[in-house]
Formats: C-alpha cells, structure tokens, sequence
C-alpha cells in the first residue's frame, strides 16, 4: 500500500474520494449523504487543510483509506488544533496497516505545527454489556464512538516507520507524493 498526500487536487481526485467515503456514510451516516456539499467539503479541505489517501498498489490504486485534516479552535479557548474532516478505512483493509499509516502521519503532524489533533473514532457496533452500550439502552440513544487526542512531541521518531520518506519541509511539493 502506498500513501500519497495531495497537495494539488483536481476535481476528479475529489470525485473518487466522495466514491470511497460513500461506503463511510453507509456505516455511520446519520442523515442523507448530499453530494453537492459532501464534495464541497472534500474539496475545501484538499486546498485548506492536508488530505491524504492510501492506495493498493495490487488493486489498480484503489483508494482503501483515506483522512482529512483542518485547522480549527475550540470554542472555549484561542487555541487552536487540526481536526479531523474524515477518517476511513476500507474493511477489508482494516488490518492496522493502513490507519497505523495515516496516524503515523497525523504524529508527524502533530509534531511539525506543534498542535494537538484530535481524531473521532466511530465504532458503529459496540459490543452489549460496555458502559456505553448499557447508556445507550437506557437513556435511549446511539454511541458514536470517542476522540483520539494526538499530543505533539518533539521526538516522535520511535513512532514513524520511515521518518525520511514523511519529507515535511515547509514547501509543498507539486501533486501527489508517495510518504509511506
């Protein structure tokens, strides 16, 4: 598998990531998916923020993961974090390989802008007898999941499988590069 980050998007780029996240909606979707604003947001966060995909390279570069990051504030502070847009993983690829490369990433990142980012982790199907799920039963709702904190670190390298590919200097390279 390969991970690319995009800095020059195009439009098709955007419409194949919509494809791949349509199978996200399907699992944790909560109103209907609107096409016009969900490719919208692909595209606002590909030129505003950092998107990555990874790809298997068997599989004629299907997309099989894919994250988006932006910068935003919390509303009780000035302080301000990068988000995550989305986050997905293919279920036949949900081994660890592919999410271990976007949060190596998101490490890297972390560490580079000297920022918190904070992922949501979903998990539509928790299993019965968890606290959350006992809540759920009588409270009368439906668990989403939990946020991830990724803390910056000035040393993150024990974490990175291959700190030399990340190449994170301060000039964006032209279209998509292969990082891990």
């Amino acid at each position: 598998m390969t991970l690319y980050l995009h800095t020059e998007w195009s439009l098709d780029d955007c419409k194949a990531v919509l494809e791949f996240l349509r199978a996200m909606h399907a699992e944790v979707g909560r109103v209907p998916l609107d096409d016009s604003k969900a490719l919208n947001t692909i595209a606002e966060t590909a030129r505003n923020g950092v998107a990555y995909t990874i790809r298997d390279d068997d599989d004629n570069d299907r997309i099989v993961a894919s994250i988006g990051l932006t910068r935003n504030d919390f509303w009780y502070a000035h302080e301000e974090f990068i988000g995550e847009v989305w986050l997905y993983v293919d279920p036949a690829h949900r081994d660890g390989e592919a999410l271990g490369l976007l949060l190596n990433e998101c490490c890297a990142i972390a560490t580079k802008a000297n920022m918190l980012v904070l992922i949501d982790h979903h998990r539509p199907r928790r299993p019965n007898g968890t606290t959350m799920s006992i809540m759920a039963d009588r409270y009368e709702f439906r668990p989403t999941g939990r946020i991830v904190a990724i803390e910056p670190e000035k040393d993150r390298a024990h974490v990175l499988q291959d700190e030399e590919d990340l190449d994170l200097d301060d000039e964006p390279d032209a279209g998509a590069r292969r990082v891990g």
